[in-house]
């Protein structure tokens, strides 16, 4: 079935096992109750998706859209759903999408943003895999689980906040080209909540004002980059660094209030890798062990 123009859905959608939807065209859901799209995941292809009905579109399939997907009344429910997206998606209107136990997967060719809007905007888990000019965050946003860069992989914050609540969620950065307006203008908060762990993938990166709360447990080395960002250990915070070097580059630093608590060991590194005129020598009170002051050449 080739879709060429615009089809305007007020029922149900369902798809049967092999069949195919392919075409630029524009599925836009309108109906005024429940409207369910059952589709035949992988083989499926919509093209611009457009929830504009004013109750509820639940997605009872994986599904994949591979120009924009939009939201612009009521609630997009994915909950359980591998959704990909290979254009913008945006939400003009409605509630938070129903997320629950769902991935989010950008996996475009040219530029992508990502931006709910709103107050308190949710996902549940993201991956971000475009292969060219990569995704920008256009409004703050919180992950309730996993957050994912592929190595290569252009990621922009921006100046917006990047919120992390998932207890035993992961963020995995490593490789990635992580961007941002720098000046700690992006905010990245790991908070898994009072007694709960967060895991930080071994070798990921982050361009950002970072902000860990709670149990923060490295698997490997972190690097924090950026001109005049920090890494901002929070009231609290138990950060787990055995094992792990934390390098600063640019001008990025590194302070912890005194009742966080830097955990490590006779292999963990503090390691300022700075490039600019303070080549990011500012150290808040340790004890931190092993520190090494290797700035950059010029």
């Amino acid at each position: 079935v080739t879709l060429a123009s615009t089809l305007t859905l007020r029922g149900q959608w369902t798809q049967i096992e092999n069949a195919t939807l392919g075409g630029a065209g524009t599925l836009f859901v309108n109906g005024s109750a429940l409207q369910t799209l059952v589709t035949s995941g992988a083989a499926t292809a919509f093209h611009n998706f457009i929830s504009s009905n004013p109750t509820t579109v639940k997605l009872s399939s994986d599904a994949l859209v591979t120009g924009r997907l939009e939201t612009h009344a009521g609630t997009l429910d994915f909950t359980g759903r591998s959704l990909r997206v290979r254009g913008n998606f945006l939400r003009f209107g409605g509630g938070n999408p129903a997320v629950g136990g769902s991935t989010v997967t950008l996996e475009g060719s040219a530029a992508q943003l990502l931006d709910f809007g709103g107050d308190f905007p949710f996902l549940d888990s993201l991956r971000v895999t475009n292969t060219g000019a990569g995704v920008t965050l256009g409004n703050s946003l919180e992950l309730r689980r996993n957050f994912t860069v592929a190595s290569g992989t252009i990621f922009d914050g921006k100046d917006k906040t990047l919120s992390l609540t998932g207890a035993g969620a992961l963020w995995s950065t490593a490789g990635a080209d992580y961007r941002s307006n720098n000046n700690n203008a992006h905010v990245v908060r790991w908070s898994p909540g009072a007694g709960k762990t967060f895991f930080v993938a071994a070798g990921s990166t982050v361009n950002a004002r970072v902000d860990p709360f709670d149990r923060v447990v490295l698997q490997g080395d972190l690097f924090v980059n950026g001109f005049n960002n920090e890494f901002n250990g929070q009231p609290g915070l138990s950060l787990v660094a055995a094992g792990s070097t934390i390098t600063l580059g640019d001008t990025a630093r590194l302070a912890f209030f005194d009742n966080a608590a830097y955990i490590h060991d006779a292999n963990s590194w503090i390691v300022y890798r700075g490039g600019g005129s303070n080549r990011g020598v500012e150290l808040s009170t340790g004890p931190f062990g092993n520190i090494r002051i290797a700035p950059d050449s010029g």
